[in-house]
């Protein structure tokens, strides 16, 4: 608007913040409205932006009626950076001694991120629930490296330091497990003519994880092989 071209960048904000407040009834002009103030406090104050982000995503889910292709790719936008936002969280949790206590502490993060991730998915726009599955699989990767990596007690022998790594690749095993049965779900977007950037980069974890059997080309509809 007149504000926005004119620089007037406060004024616009304050606009677009009453526009939203006196009419909600008008959704498609909303949730542009709402783009616009996640825009602009994502690039100048991101801790405001946070919380346009949930007022965001809760007018979205309360006109159930009025949603469209639009407005759910924008609610997955925000859900997936909320999301992403637990992530250092998730990751700095060190499993130290007692292993019980912090890897329950460990666990309990990862609950809830697969739950805002799930949340991310539920919209069913495809490089949403790509980026929400590749997520959660990293997360159940992660869990398994930082069991392998725990901290051990220092007062083991050797046969007993080799008993204590085997029960940790045993309570390891599932989640790398899963994380790969995730990842297989990611690839498998590929044949359907999915191939963006979170559908890759779930090829290269494969290739990681199993390079025999995920380190050559994917075999990829002809769509995908075309230039960017």
């Amino acid at each position: 608007g007149y504000y926005e071209q004119e620089g007037l960048m406060g004024e616009a904000m304050a606009y677009y913040a009453q526009f939203i407040s006196q009419y909600p009834e008008q959704f498609e002009l909303v949730i542009e409205a709402y783009d616009k103030q996640i825009a602009y406090y994502q690039q100048y104050y991101p801790q405001q932006a946070e919380d346009w982000r949930r007022r965001f995503i809760n007018y979205e889910a309360s006109q159930s009626s009025k949603q469209s292709p639009r407005s759910r790719a924008l609610a997955a936008k925000s859900r997936l950076i909320l999301a992403e936002a637990g992530l250092d969280e998730f990751n700095d949790a060190a499993l130290v001694l007692p292993l019980k206590k912090s890897l329950q502490r460990k666990k309990a993060l990862l609950k809830g991120l697969v739950k805002d991730f799930e949340a991310v998915a539920a919209y069913n726009v495809a490089e949403y629930s790509a980026a929400a599955t590749h997520r959660i699989a990293g997360l159940y990767r992660q869990l398994a490296k930082d069991l392998m990596a725990s901290e051990r007690p220092t007062e083991l022998d050797e046969l007993q330091r080799e008993q204590y790594d085997i029960l940790l690749e045993e309570q390891a095993y599932p989640f790398e497990e899963q994380a790969m049965e995730l990842y297989r779900v990611n690839i498998a977007r590929a044949p359907e003519g999915q191939f963006d950037s979170w559908v890759q980069q779930s090829f290269a974890v494969l290739a990681e994880m199993n390079p025999t059997e995920y380190m050559r080309s994917p075999k990829l509809p002809e769509a995908s092989r075309a230039p960017y």
